[in-house]
This record gives structure tokens, C-alpha cells and sequence, in this order.
């Protein structure tokens, strides 16, 4: 039956071959983000520091170079 219409054929063919591409390109990118361990030698230990922006009421704001090196200078407790 595949043999008949060529064109449907291939049609289906490209669909299967880029539904895989995209799985195998999707799960690769969320096991390199999500399940991986990361690359420190002690994980327990890692931090994050968010900043806070008072006059439009926003938390949870990353932190400029600037800010990160004021806040580190201050901080007796971190490495």
C-alpha cells in the first residue's frame, strides 16, 4: 500500500524523520540541563543569590557583576 502514492510515502517518512531528530535533540538538551550532575566537586554547598528590585517590587532578580562583588566583599561566610 506505501508503494502506491510515492509522495505520501515520503511525506510520512520525513514526518517520522524529524519527529525522532527533535526527541533525540529534545531529551539530549534536558538531561545535559536537568539530570546531569554539575561539574563541582561539592554540590551541597553551592548558593544562589538573587537581588531584589525595591520600586517596582520584583524578587528573585540575578545579580549584576557589580552587585555580586559588593556582596561578596561584604560576606565573611562564602568561598
Amino acid at each position: 500500500m506505501a508503494r502506491h502514492p510515492p509522495h505520501f510515502t515520503l511525506l510520512c517518512a520525513a514526518v517520522l524523520g524529524v519527529g525522532i531528530g527533535l526527541s533525540t535533540t529534545m531529551f539530549t538538551a534536558l538531561e545535559a540541563v536537568l539530570l546531569r550532575p554539575l561539574p563541582v566537586t561539592d554540590q551541597s554547598r553551592i548558593v544562589v543569590a538573587w537581588g531584589v528590585n525595591e520600586k517596582r517590587a520584583l524578587s528573585h532578580l540575578p545579580l549584576t557583576l557589580r552587585e555580586w562583588r559588593e556582596f561578596a566583599a561584604q560576606s565573611r561566610t562564602l568561598d
